[in-house]
């Protein structure tokens, strides 16, 4: 997004605030050149909001044109609806929410408007009024936001304790992105609730739990070094196994209470016994996840490589930041790691072992030499 000057901005101010002026002949009014370069400020914001900022300053820079937009044209819609994504997002809520209710004041039925003070009412678990925005947005959202609107509008639903309006709008946002953690995240856990009262949602929550863990095995598979897909998939995995522990205990008898007993119902041990190795199971996968989390720490990464870099002799150090590089799928690194060992110990079986697993020559190719004439007519 393109840089605005202090001087800029307040002749953007005076411009917008003048009207309509007497002008020569052929030239454009000021109002009309004012909206015109307010316009184009706009969609420069929307643009940098879009793509992300590059950094704090762009997005200062960003809010402070927003606010001068805003005190000469308060009711400026494009301008109150990215005041309040942007400080939404900040967590500002009590601000974002009045440039939300801005727009709102004068369209009902705006998305973005209604989406965003949805999201702050769920944000405060004011969950009835939540739902009634949310409603709005369900109805008027454009295809690339039905499945999100949908997911918020079943939370809402299931804080207000209607199971039987979150269960199938939770499957609605499913069906509307099926490649969203989110919603089917969402759909599990509302199911896992339901499954309190209800035994026959626990199977359909285990079906929709290994989805997740699927999907986010997937994610991981495609971005190994990701730590925010890593701790995706870690929580998918404790959500799978909570789900797993609901089952399990649907099946011991109950007492007065209606909770479960450590006594099995008749004829259950066989499925008891599947359900804790299949927990087991989840639980082993779950560390293992866990592990290369705690060895992709940034932290840890540093210290190794600082140790590598005080003492760049030492075979040891070497060793561990190559098997280090190596966990958290930092494949340019690690053949660089190993390279270094080989120069230092030519006949290095675990630097040499680790090129040839990922197809890498033991030395760096020689850049080739000019020829001489090479290209000359």
């Amino acid at each position: 997004m393109r840089r605005v000057t202090l001087a800029a901005l307040v002749l953007i101010g005076w411009a917008c605030g003048s009207g309509w002026a007497q002008v020569p002949a052929g030239e454009e009014p000021p109002a009309q050149s004012a909206a015109r370069s307010v316009d184009e400020l706009l969609d420069a914001i929307e643009a940098a909001w879009d793509s992300g900022f590059a950094d704090q300053v762009e997005l200062t820079d960003a809010v402070q044109t927003l606010k001068t937009i805003l005190q000469t044209d308060p009711a400026n819609v494009r301008a109150n609806l990215l005041m309040g994504e942007i400080l939404l997002e900040s967590n500002d809520y009590n601000t974002a929410r009045d440039r939300f209710k801005a727009v709102l004041n004068v369209e009902p039925s705006n998305f973005r408007a209604a989406f965003g003070y949805g999201k702050i009412l769920i944000g405060n678990r004011y969950w009835r009024q939540a739902a009634s925005y949310l409603e709005t947005a369900d109805r008027v959202a454009p295809e690339d936001k039905r499945s999100e609107a949908k997911r918020l509008l079943a939370l809402a639903y299931a804080g207000m304790g209607e199971t039987s309006q979150a269960l199938p709008k939770a499957q609605e946002a499913v069906h509307a992105d099926p490649e969203s953690l989110d919603a089917l995240q969402t759909l599990v856990e509302i199911r896992q609730s339901v499954a309190t009262r209800d035994m026959k949602q626990i199977e359909p929550a285990l079906e929709d739990a290994e989805r997740l863990v699927a999907k986010a095995i997937e994610r991981v598979q495609a971005e190994p070094a990701d730590r925010e897909r890593l701790m995706r998939l870690d929580e998918a995995y404790s959500l799978e196994i909570d789900v797993l522990k609901a089952h399990h205990n649907s099946l011991y008898q109950r007492d007065f209470r209606n909770q479960p007993t450590d006594q099995l119902n008749a004829g259950k041990e066989a499925e008891a016994a599947a359900v804790l190795n299949r927990m087991a199971n989840k639980v082993r996968l779950q560390n293992q996840l866990r592990l290369a989390l705690a060895e992709s720490d940034p932290n840890l990464v540093m210290l190794a490589e600082k140790a590598v870099e005080y003492d760049p002799e030492n075979m040891k150090y070497l060793e561990d930041l190559l098997s280090l590089y190596t966990t958290i799928h930092n494949r340019e690194r690690a053949i660089d790691t190993a390279r270094r060992m080989l120069e230092a110990e030519p006949q290095n079986e675990i630097a040499r072992a680790y090129l040839t697993s990922v197809g890498a020559p033991l030395e760096e190719p020689a850049e080739a030499t000019p020829v001489e004439g090479a290209g000359e007519e």
